[in-house]
């Protein structure tokens, strides 16, 4: 009695999967300041250990490059413009925004990756928190 041969399956090879995809995921969250609404896509995966460490490293120096590093690192884009002329989140334009601005925005990252906008505002020292309320408020 002859036996029938089984087929061979043959291992499908997984596909390979691209991290570097994953840290270009964005967000769109609008924001308010000084009574305007800014639209802003947030990257919601770049906590890193290397952004741990740059980070790290701008805190050493100050709360507002903490803060500054942070934005720079998260925001992909941003409706702000400087005299009708694109404005995008880079190093150098971050230098120009007023810091009630920057903390108006990093609240806003620290939103998104939060998931919980309501454990946002303990991530900012308390005068933050209160140049970033102040700024949302029309008038101010």
């Amino acid at each position: 009695m002859q036996r029938k041969k089984q087929p061979t399956q043959q291992q499908a090879v997984p596909a390979s999967f691209n991290i570097a995809d994953v840290l270009e995921i964005a967000v769109s969250t609008p924001f308010e300041y000084r009574g305007t609404r800014i639209e802003m896509e947030v990257y919601i995966e770049r906590i890193t250990p290397e952004f741990r460490e740059r980070l790290a490293a701008a805190t050493d120096k100050s709360e507002e490059d903490a803060v500054r590093a942070l934005v720079v690192e998260a925001a992909k884009s941003w409706s702000l413009n400087w005299n009708g002329q694109p404005f995008p989140p880079t190093y150098e334009n971050t230098s120009r925004c007023p810091y009630s601005f920057l903390a108006a925005a990093a609240n806003a990252v620290l939103k998104v990756w939060s998931g919980d906008p309501t454990n946002a505002t303990n991530s900012l020292s308390t005068s933050a928190q209160m140049e970033a309320k102040d700024a949302s408020q029309p008038g101010t």
